[in-house]
């Protein structure tokens, strides 16, 4: 199976609750934030990030994997 991408390929997920937090797992129990980005694309070795587009988090990745947007009432 493929994992690792050489570029990244964008996800766009729209944020309904504005302290959600975008996420990524590997197997839905453990989860892991995705880092905001200083602009719109990965740089060096990075795997993944994330900048916001108006009301919608765009997600970059180099991995396969299961992205969410993440809601936690004590942040």
């Amino acid at each position: 199976a493929i994992t690792t991408l050489a570029k990244p390929f964008e996800l766009y997920l729209v944020r309904t609750v504005q302290r959600a937090i975008p996420m990524f797992s590997y197997d839905m129990k453990t989860w892991t934030a995705i880092p905001l980005l200083t602009s719109p694309e990965l740089t060096g070795d990075q795997l993944e990030g994330y900048y916001l587009k108006n009301n919608t988090v765009v997600v970059l990745s180099k991995h396969t994997s299961i992205f969410a947007l993440k809601s936690f009432t004590n942040l």
